[in-house]
């Protein structure tokens, strides 16, 4: 994916009901991303990201925790983004099987849990 594409908030903006939410702006990543499950922000320029990409071939891990730093603040107009990898998200758990990266978490993907 080339971009994370930002909606308003329900609840923050005005929005109508039954309506689709309007698009905002996009944040334009300077490296590929895939498989991204959830974001968070750590400071007005810096998101968190755990992505599921179960490939590796774009960072040379699977399952990593991504870093975008942003080249602003949000305000309403497309940012850039720089990404680093931090590494892979922890894959520990009591079920056997493949992991599923979720938010910031990994769960049981295709497991048994005993």
């Amino acid at each position: 994916m080339d971009r994370l594409l930002v909606y308003p908030m329900p609840g923050v903006r005005f929005t109508t009901p039954g309506q689709n939410l309007p698009y905002g702006f996009a944040i334009r990543p300077d490296h590929p991303i895939r498989d991204v499950q959830g974001c968070e922000f750590t400071s007005p320029t810096q998101l968190l990201c755990a992505s599921d990409d179960p490939d590796g071939s774009l960072y040379g891990i699977t399952k990593p925790l991504l870093q975008l730093d942003l080249s602003g603040p949000l305000g309403g107009s497309d940012v850039t983004a720089h990404v680093s990898a931090l590494g892979q998200l922890p894959l520990q758990s009591s079920c056997t099987g493949t992991f599923e990266s979720r938010a910031l978490t990994t769960t049981c993907g295709t497991a048994r849990c005993g």
